[in-house]
């Protein structure tokens, strides 16, 4: 039993759309599926053609998303991407193209988007100093818990959304051939 992986797969490399992400749902929750599998999956919704699928799922498999092996007449996918990888691909994209490279810039945006309710601004503070306490060497792990009972959430969020400072013109200097290479 052959199975068939793209040679130079790059998980953090696959974006996928919105079809692609409704075939590797089917996928990750199934862990091993046919292509008439998933069209019966997806079909309960709005009915699709064999064909649209197998050719979605061509195609998932030229991005490393999946794999096949056959199985007498059939072709049985596997996943590959794993939900985690894709979802952190997905995040990653939308944070560099939408809120330049910001991740901070996205979770204000979440939250002045979306009618929050106190709840779930407490769970975000509680994700917040969770994530405050796994950097290395940024704070200690005891300040973490004090850090965000003191800290508001819009500081937060405004400090989290800042880009480093780039060097002003004065900060840098050049010699005269340097500048000229």
């Amino acid at each position: 039993m052959g199975v068939k992986v793209k040679r130079d797969f790059d998980a953090d490399s696959i974006l996928l759309t919105r079809r692609e992400l409704q075939i590797m749902k089917v996928v990750w929750n199934d862990h091993a599926v046919t292509v008439k599998e998933v069209q019966d999956a997806i079909s309960k919704d709005r009915a699709v053609a064999y064909t649209t699928i197998l050719t979605f799922m061509k195609i998932l498999e030229e991005k490393g998303a999946l794999s096949h092996a056959r199985q007498g007449r059939t072709f049985v996918y596997k996943p590959v991407l794993t939900r985690e990888q894709a979802t952190r691909n997905q995040v990653r994209d939308v944070v560099e193209r939408y809120f330049d490279g910001c991740p901070g810039k996205l979770v204000a945006a979440a939250l002045k988007s979306e009618n929050a309710s106190p709840e779930q601004l407490r769970n975000v503070r509680s994700m917040l100093t969770g994530a405050l306490k796994h950097l290395p060497g940024k704070m200690e792990p005891k300040n973490a818990d004090s850090f965000a009972a003191k800290e508001s959430m819009s500081g937060m969020l405004e400090r989290a959304s800042r880009k480093p400072r780039e060097p002003a013109a004065a900060d840098v200097s050049f010699s005269a051939s340097a500048s000229e290479n």
